[in-house]
């Protein structure tokens, strides 16, 4: 049994003298990886926010994704700055097997700042063992705020899935006491997120004290379990127990600070330039050949800012978070598509797979739906005859419908596409909005 313990002491030691050499494989190879995934996470993010509504499920979803995004930009930082601290220790290493000892006294300073450079200047021993140290903290921290905010997605998430049980299963309007047990809930689980956040991040203020402990430790079990916390706690107590928590809390709050009001700041020397939309303003999104590779067709779009032909192909990209007002305009018809979830598996004479789509009763009646929801205007002049046609567009799936419009009678020079839609007012009345509107120059 001596002889085990003796024999796994010995080979953990071993292992730690050596990690170093891990440490910076890893650190490397997830800096190549996180620098690809980074722009494709805010693809998946945009593509999420195109092709979906507002509902729960894809908010969710995009708030993974934006914590993954969050995730990719503290690791690359902080690995970029381990191998930084690594490749200084590792310098320092070789510098010592040259010569091991600082001849401070061959320097022929002045005795006064000799002796001051004694005091403050560490031995290149002090400093290799300092520099791992630090080195081994970072990367240990690291993944140790990766999993944090893991967790973070993990309360959220539980948090959504609650509310979209409570939607399903409750009136949509709750009244008197029912209302007032749903707020009461509500409000109750984002306290206890919020004490435990307040928990973690303080270094543990609640289970300092007798009394407080004793109130915070169920919070504590069931959130630990919530945001599966039980994984990464030994790193966390870790750290804190080799660490001078004030070190940690000087270290801490600044750091944080950074990566969460960092990104909503910005220098910004154009102080004559819009940051905002204007009427005056042209987008890459509106003309198709000045789509980015990654961009999306916002609203609508032609082919180019400057029509050559007769007549000019709009498309109109359909938004699904439009879906409850087009359902209020179109009351005299119900699309075959019952639900978001469509599977392939039909149980009909047996099992039978195939493609996961739905066969629509009356299209014509979808189609007309979605027209009606637009009014399109070139210049001032409302055009009513257009004919329109469901259309996949080929940039990126964007679904939508396309028409073709007259522009023959119209003068070379500019002209203004307008595009209204419609909607419901608080009162429940309903609008007409503006939806977009962009130029184009006729040449002939």
């Amino acid at each position: 049994m001596l002889e085990q313990e003796n024999f796994v002491s010995d080979w953990l030691e071993r292992l730690q003298r050596e990690s170093w050499q891990l440490e910076l494989l890893i650190s490397g190879f997830s800096i190549f990886l996180l620098v690809q995934a980074f722009p494709e996470l805010r693809a998946a993010r945009m593509d999420i926010l195109f092709h979906s509504d507002r509902s729960t499920p894809p908010v969710t979803a995009q708030m993974f994704l934006l914590i993954l995004q969050l995730a990719c930009i503290i690791m690359t930082f902080n690995l970029i700055l381990h191998v930084v601290l690594r490749g200084i220790w590792i310098g320092t290493v070789g510098l010592r097997s040259v010569k091991t000892k600082t001849n401070l006294e061959g320097l022929n300073y002045s005795d006064f700042f000799t002796e001051k450079l004694k005091g403050s200047v560490r031995s290149l021993d002090e400093l290799i063992i300092r520099l791992d140290n630090i080195c081994s903290v970072v990367f240990a921290f690291t993944f140790l705020l990766v999993f944090m905010l893991f967790s973070l997605f993990m309360y959220i998430f539980a948090v959504s899935l609650f509310m979209l049980l409570l939607t399903s299963i409750w009136p949509e309007k709750p009244e008197g006491v029912l209302l007032l047990l749903l707020f009461t809930f509500i409000i109750s689980i984002l306290s206890i997120g919020l004490i435990y956040l307040i928990d973690t991040l303080s270094l543990g203020f609640f289970k300092k004290y007798n009394f407080l402990s004793r109130i915070y430790y169920p919070i504590y079990k069931f959130l630990g379990f919530i945001t599966l916390a039980f994984i990464y706690r030994g790193i966390y107590y870790n750290l804190l127990s080799r660490l001078s928590k004030n070190r940690i809390r000087i270290f801490l709050i600044p750091y944080l600070l950074l990566v969460t009001l960092g990104p909503i700041h910005t220098i910004n020397y154009y102080t004559f330039f819009p940051d905002t939309s204007t009427s005056n303003s042209l987008y890459n999104s509106n003309y198709e050949d000045m789509l980015e590779e990654d961009g999306f067709i916002s609203r609508a779009s032609i082919p180019s800012k400057i029509i050559r032909q007769d007549y000019l192909p709009l498309f109109i990209r359909y938004n699904p978070s439009v879906n409850e007002t087009l359902l209020k305009l179109c009351d005299d018809y119900t699309p075959s598509k019952e639900s978001i979830f469509i599977s392939g598996i039909k149980f009909d004479k047996g099992i039978q797979i195939n493609d996961p789509y739905v066969d629509e009763e009356d299209p014509a009646k979808l189609l007309g739906c979605l027209t009606n929801y637009y009014q399109i205007y070139v210049d001032d002049s409302l055009y009513q005859s257009q004919e329109f046609y469901f259309h996949e567009h080929r940039h990126k799936d964007e679904k939508g419908i396309f028409t073709m419009l007259d522009v023959q009678s119209l003068a070379a020079g500019k002209h203004q596409i307008k595009i209204f839609n419609k909607y419901f007012d608080s009162e429940d009345q309903l609008k007409d909005g503006n939806y977009t509107s962009f130029p184009f120059w006729l040449q002939k």
